[in-house]
């Protein structure tokens, strides 16, 4: 499956447009879902947006879902999924660390997640046991003493 890059607009209009790369199956359910918006509006003297809000419930599109409305959705979903442990947050450390194990540089995945680098490492970045065994391994060499000099 390939992948697509674009643009997406996070905040308010003033804020420079941030770049992320989105695989094509996102992609399809982004499109998926302006589609359904668009046979809602049809027969409507109501017309989308041109850059309307892909989640939300004006016919126009010109109003976002809540963030609490989501958060409530995914809540209910996992619930009937038996997933109540599973939070937002913790598929979020487990993107950050995963994404660290795999090699991605600690701000490109930080910033992949929508965070700040320096935020991310403090709360996000969970301890994968093999990458400090390394760090550490790696922090006893510059240390130790060459044995030519003893």
């Amino acid at each position: 499956m390939g992948n697509s890059l674009v643009a997406l607009v996070l905040g308010d209009p003033d804020e420079q447009d941030r770049r992320l790369a989105v695989d094509d199956r996102s992609l399809r359910v982004v499109a998926d879902q302006l589609e359904m918006m668009e046979r809602r509006t049809a027969g409507l003297s109501v017309e989308l947006m041109a850059d309307c809000f892909v989640f939300s419930d004006s016919l126009d599109g010109s109003t976002p879902w809540r963030p609490m409305m989501v958060t409530r959705y995914v809540g209910r979903l996992r619930s009937r999924l038996d997933l109540d442990h599973l939070s937002f947050k913790s598929l979020r450390r487990f993107m950050d660390t995963y994404g660290q194990d795999l090699g991605f540089a600690p701000a490109q995945v930080a910033l992949r997640a929508g965070h700040d680098p320096a935020v991310a490492a403090r709360f996000y970045t969970g301890n994968v046991a093999e990458a400090d065994r390394q760090l550490a391994e790696a922090v006893s060499a510059l240390l130790s003493i060459p044995e030519m000099l003893d």
